[in-house]
């Protein structure tokens, strides 16, 4: 009896949501519940900041309707965590393709980090920072780029502990 949880960089985190909210997967109703809404309030935030209040009322149309979220609530697994630090991403990385001063770039890199923690498909975001950093105006110095590579290294410290320590799985 237990839940199976892989013993690697999300096993802390994943142990505490199990003791929090207990091992039935109803139980984690509130965690993907709070997943949805942030998604939902961050991607509406981000679209009504960049293309108006239509475009945000067209996208939380467009979520509440999605079939992510019909998989979402019932089925609820880590990486769906992933989906409102994307869309903060994609925010942050908006912002970077304006701003001169590329400040935004550590927080990308973080944000980056942290979905390729909840999902390692999520690590070709690692990508989006430099992307936008190369087509948009920012032109960041040398102190933003090591902050932000010292932000991805902080987030990926979980995975090289848990490589180095235990690479099984392990019973919750």
């Amino acid at each position: 009896r237990g839940l199976r949880v892989y013993g690697g960089p999300l096993y802390p985190m994943l142990a505490a949501g199990v003791t929090l909210f207990g091992e039935s997967p109803r139980d984690f109703l509130a965690l993907a519940l709070l997943a949805v809404i942030a998604a939902l309030w961050i991607g509406a935030g981000f679209l009504r900041r960049a293309f108006g209040p239509l475009a945000a009322g067209a996208f939380a149309v467009l979520w509440g309707a999605s079939p992510y979220l019909s998989d979402a609530i019932p089925h609820f697994s880590h990486d769906y965590l992933a989906a409102p630090l994307v869309a903060l991403l994609i925010w942050v990385c908006w912002d970077l393709l304006r701003e001169p001063d590329g400040r935004d770039l550590p927080l990308a890199f973080l944000l980056a980090g942290l979905a390729a923690q909840l999902y390692a498909v999520n690590a070709v975001f690692v990508l989006l920072p430099p992307a936008a950093v190369a087509l948009g105006r920012a032109r960041p110095g040398l102190r933003r780029w090591l902050a932000g590579a010292g932000a991805l290294l902080l987030t990926q410290g979980f995975t090289l502990a848990f490589l180095i320590r235990d690479s099984s799985f392990a019973e919750v």
